[in-house]
């Protein structure tokens, strides 16, 4: 499957029935967005593949079946809707929603799906940019090649990816196979004379966080640690550390009020590492995310494809927010009663307003910045992306407008992709207010008399990448001290507690022991 940059991306989770009312239940499938399955429901078609379409509302997925490995369709593709029972593939029929695979996504609708990347250069060495990038799950799931299927896995330490190939065979098994054991991030070369000459591949842990309690679980994430071999070595004192902590103040705290002196800061300290170190926008990570993602540079605006996934910054060659030499002002999108929340015991809500302003992002303008390269197509400049910017809606912040960033010198704009999920996370889970906003983005682009900006264009935030770093970068050393208070810190308060209060009974006890031995001896002689 072709790919961008290690992402926040959607996966597709399909729970499959027997039945076309979905009531007898037959499987669970948790599919890469584009990825080309080997159809192993019907024998018709040799692959299948589902695609997300619409992000906002009711999600939208385009189904294709092929009779080849994803390039010649068997029948027109159909579209299916998110939470809704219809026709799958073969006999088989489905409901199907999305769930967001990121490193910072922590809970139960998240996507633990794992991946691997192989990247293809026109160079040597794996030098220069990519030309070519393959995702693939590493779950062994049973992909089609063009010469029949495939498996993929990464060993635990994510050091290889061993490749099955299963040739001439549908349904990943026979005898006739090719395995190959590849080392992760090793440059393997290919052809002398012509591309591509080199490739390597790519792994990375994902979905830690939601596996291992509380703020250890960022160590986990960094990523020294998680392409350390040594891991379980790493972890068990941690976790043994954590909890010998926390029974021992339990402990302290049952025979000694004092305990309490202890214990308590240890909620607060506690609440600064969840708010640093976890969440779907915890500075940490994202600091952790930006530094460990590969920038792209040289790049234009309208190639949204190679972009619209990546983590990391982003350096276009084009870009601008002007059209005819001025800048369109921008369209605030406001939404009352964005999200709300219900405290415990309570029939009230408490609701939330959301607040958005956007500006769209042209290829290019004439009369923009000198010496700003233009593309062939650049003739007629067209919009292919929103800018975005979001307020505070607890405060009623209102948002400052979509500017154009200092890009350190460079001719075209740079900064992030950003999504949704990274200004309102609670609003996604409202589906009137995901309506609302894609009704609103649509009407902006007709406001602005632009054909080729939709509700489905990505979005942009468009800021100093390293700026924005330098920035996140000052939450890390917190983060670190706040965790050293929590666990080391904490663990030898308590345990010092436990040997003070111990060590104090049994000097009592033996205090008692000898009274007791010196009175029998006592007795003893007086007899």
């Amino acid at each position: 499957m072709p790919e961008g940059e290690w992402a926040c991306r959607l996966d597709v989770d399909v729970t499959l029935y027997l039945d076309s009312n979905c009531f007898e239940r037959y499987d669970t499938l948790l599919l890469l967005d584009d990825g080309c399955y080997a159809n192993l429901y019907t024998n018709l078609t040799k692959a299948f593949k589902l695609k997300i379409v619409g992000f906002s509302g009711v999600s939208k997925y385009d189904i294709y079946d092929y009779i080849d490995a994803c390039h010649t369709q068997f029948s027109p593709k159909r579209t299916l809707s998110s939470g809704k029972c219809e026709r799958f593939v073969g006999g088989y029929f489905a409901v199907i929603k999305s769930r967001l695979r990121s490193s910072t996504c922590v809970g139960e609708s998240c996507s633990r799906l794992a991946v691997t990347t192989q990247r293809f250069f026109s160079e040597a060495e794996c030098l220069g940019l990519p030309y070519q990038i393959y995702t693939y799950p590493v779950q062994t799931e049973c992909m089609r090649w063009s010469n029949g299927t495939q498996t993929f896995r990464v060993d635990p330490t994510t050091t290889n990816v061993t490749q099955v190939d299963y040739i001439m065979n549908d349904k990943c098994n026979g005898d006739q196979m090719r395995t190959y054991i590849m080392s992760v991030g090793w440059c393997y070369e290919l052809y002398a004379d012509r591309a591509p000459r080199s490739f390597k591949w790519e792994a990375r842990m994902l979905g830690v966080a939601a596996l291992v309690p509380y703020g250890l679980t960022v160590l986990i994430n960094f990523k020294g640690i998680a392409s350390c071999g040594c891991i379980a070595v790493v972890l068990i004192p941690i976790l043994a550390l954590f909890f010998g902590s926390g029974g021992a103040i339990s402990v302290g705290l049952c025979g000694n009020p004092v305990g309490m002196c202890c214990i308590c800061p240890c909620f607060f300290v506690c609440a600064g590492v969840l708010a640093l170190g976890l969440g779907l926008n915890s500075p940490v990570l994202r600091y952790w995310e930006i530094e460990s993602s590969e920038p792209l540079r040289h790049i234009s605006v309208c190639d949204t494809a190679r972009w619209q996934d990546s983590t990391g910054a982003i350096y276009f060659y084009d870009g601008a927010l002007t059209e005819h030499g001025e800048m369109p002002p921008s369209i605030a999108i406001n939404i009352s009663h964005c999200w709300g929340t219900r405290r415990k015991n309570s029939v009230t809500t408490l609701w939330n307003d959301c607040y958005f302003l956007v500006r769209p992002v042209f290829q290019c303008d004439y009369s923009g910045p000198p010496g700003l390269q233009m593309s062939d197509d650049c003739e007629e400049p067209q919009a292919c992306a929103w800018a975005l910017t979001s307020g505070a809606s607890q405060y009623g912040q209102l948002p400052e407008p979509p500017k154009v960033p200092d890009c350190g010198g460079g001719r075209g704009l740079c900064g992030f992709t950003t999504h949704l999920l990274n200004h309102y996370p609670e609003m996604t889970q409202v589906e009137s207010s995901m309506d609302t906003f894609r009704v609103e983005l649509e009407a902006a682009a007709r406001q602005y008399s632009l054909s080729s900006l939709t509700a489905d264009s990505p979005f942009l935030n468009l800021v100093n990448p390293k700026a924005e770093a330098e920035k996140l970068a000052t939450y890390v050393p917190i983060y670190y001290l706040l965790l050293f208070l929590y666990v080391p810190f904490g663990a030898v308060c308590a345990f010092l507690l436990l040997l003070f209060k111990g060590g104090a009974d049994q000097l009592s006890g033996l205090y008692h022991q000898l009274l007791e031995r010196y009175r029998d001896d006592g007795s003893s002689s007086g007899n």
